[in-house]
């Protein structure tokens, strides 16, 4: 996946906007018609339902103006696990990636198609290799042992 870069690349087109949990429902049988009513109301909208283990989530379509917000975000996003990824190909023990970032670069390394740059055990794959040279990254000493 390359960088979002117009409202189409956006991933999360619909927002959450309430949920119904079953096992707190205590009500007489006249409100289940307004539930009903409510549920209806979503699906006009555009909205759609999921099940969980213990109700439903309501979900509607982000707005033109949330699209664009939620493009900024996801643009951030983006921006910042590559400049971790880059970060973490360095290895500099000085200046680490946080341990709590990790997963989030990984996940974004993975979308892009490239090597995770925490496994140990791709320190000597040429692909990790090829993306140090282009940032120009020199392999250190002890890497080669």
């Amino acid at each position: 996946m390359s960088r979002p870069e117009t409202i189409a690349d956006v991933k999360d087109r619909f927002i959450r906007m309430g949920s119904i949990e079953f096992g707190k429902i205590s009500m007489t049988p006249e409100l289940l018609k307004p539930y009903t009513a409510f549920l209806e109301a979503v699906k006009k909208m555009g909205g759609h339902m999921e099940e969980n283990y213990s109700g439903i989530e309501m979900f509607l379509p982000r707005t033109k103006k949330q699209l664009e917000d939620q493009l900024r975000s996801e643009r951030y996003s983006w921006d910042n696990n590559e400049k971790y990824y880059k970060k973490a190909l360095k290895a500099d023990e000085s200046d680490p990636v946080e341990e709590w970032r990790r997963d989030g670069v990984r996940e974004w390394a993975t979308e892009e198609g490239l090597p995770d740059p925490f496994d140990v055990f791709a320190a000597n794959d040429p692909e990790l290799a090829r993306i140090r040279a282009e940032l120009g990254i020199e392999e250190s000493e002890e890497s080669e042992i």
